[in-house]
């Protein structure tokens, strides 16, 4: 090859690696700025991702007991509606005409979707990625 094509071979190559840099680098401030404990503060390429780690598993961790939760209230609705049917039964069988009101009606087979805010206790809560004083917020959506 002739010197000319070697340094523009080694030029454009050079170019190249800058925009790989540069990407690396917003990705890396992007990361920095999603996690809370590392928000706005200078950190290493390693702790910077072993914060993000971190942070993720806090967040697995928070989901998955938030749909246990929802089981559990999915459970306790489906118990309560069925107390509601045997009482109705219970009232019907005594030959009483009581009234009962329309939203207390068991619905048959209808299901309802309810969206739950779970908030945590103190305690459980991802105070050390809350990055503020503020500490758990039942509007941290996962």
């Amino acid at each position: 090859m002739t010197l000319n094509i070697q340094l523009a071979n080694r030029s454009t190559h050079n170019q190249l690696e800058k925009k790989r840099r540069a990407h690396l680098r917003t990705c890396m401030e992007s990361l920095r700025s999603s996690v809370p404990a590392l928000n706005g503060n200078k950190a290493t390429t390693l702790s910077l991702l072993e914060g993000a780690r971190d942070y993720i598993e806090a967040l697995k961790s928070t989901a998955s007991k938030t749909v246990q939760t929802q089981e559990k209230l999915r459970k306790q609705r489906e118990l309560l509606r069925k107390r509601i049917s045997d009482l109705e039964l219970q009232v019907n069988a005594l030959g009483g005409q009581g009234y009962v009101p329309q939203k207390w009606a068991s619905k048959d087979n209808e299901e309802e979707n309810i969206e739950v805010d779970v908030v945590s206790s103190e305690d459980d809560c991802l105070s050390s990625f809350s990055g503020g004083s503020d500490g758990c917020a039942a509007d941290n959506r996962i």
